[in-house]
């Protein structure tokens, strides 16, 4: 093997950029996933642990764990959100990352996540109430915008795809509304 010219240097370095880059935007989100449903289960467990009975001090510490654990969702969320920016910067790579990820195993890993993530707010929603569920889920609605836009470079029709799992999911969600009693 010939060593590197200066003309071959800026092609070299690319390649080493596009392979730091390189990642499995699917596995990513899985993992993204399974980072998330720790904090599901505690969210889920401490809105379990409101009762009617429950005096404020208990249910003042519930929310505040509550509020802790969506708040570590968002910043995992945010995490995965900049490694995915940062893996689709090279203009180069767009097309084989479009063939290489597969747009329905990405939008069932971003379904998956999206499941976990209304399950507990709706387990919030019940025991906390609406106003205090959109107080602590705003940050994390921007984020998991933010996340799925960041997936735009990777699959062409992300966004629709999405746009058709997040009504389903609406559609979940407007029932769990639908039985509060307001």
């Amino acid at each position: 093997m010939s060593a590197p010219t200066p003309e071959s240097a800026p092609a070299a370095i690319e390649n080493i950029a596009i392979e730091k880059r390189a990642i499995d935007y699917v596995a990513t989100i899985q993992s993204l996933t399974e980072q998330v449903n720790v904090f599901n289960a505690a969210i889920n467990s401490n809105s379990a642990s409101i009762t009617p009975s429950s005096s404020p001090a208990e249910v003042a510490a519930a929310s505040s764990a509550i509020q802790s654990s969506i708040n570590s969702i968002t910043s995992a969320v945010t995490a995965t959100t900049k490694t995915i920016q940062a893996s689709t910067g090279s203009p180069a790579t767009k097309f084989e990352k479009r063939q290489a990820t597969s747009p329905d195993a990405l939008a069932a890993a971003i379904v998956a996540l999206l499941v976990g993530i209304s399950a507990a707010l709706n387990s919030v929603i019940a025991t906390l109430g609406l106003e205090t569920a959109l107080g602590f889920a705003a940050p994390l609605v921007a984020a998991l915008s933010a996340l799925i836009a960041s997936l735009v470079p990777v699959v062409n029709d992300i966004l629709g795809l999405v746009e058709a799992l997040v009504d389903a999911l609406l559609g979940g969600l407007s029932l769990a509304l639908a039985g509060l009693v307001l």
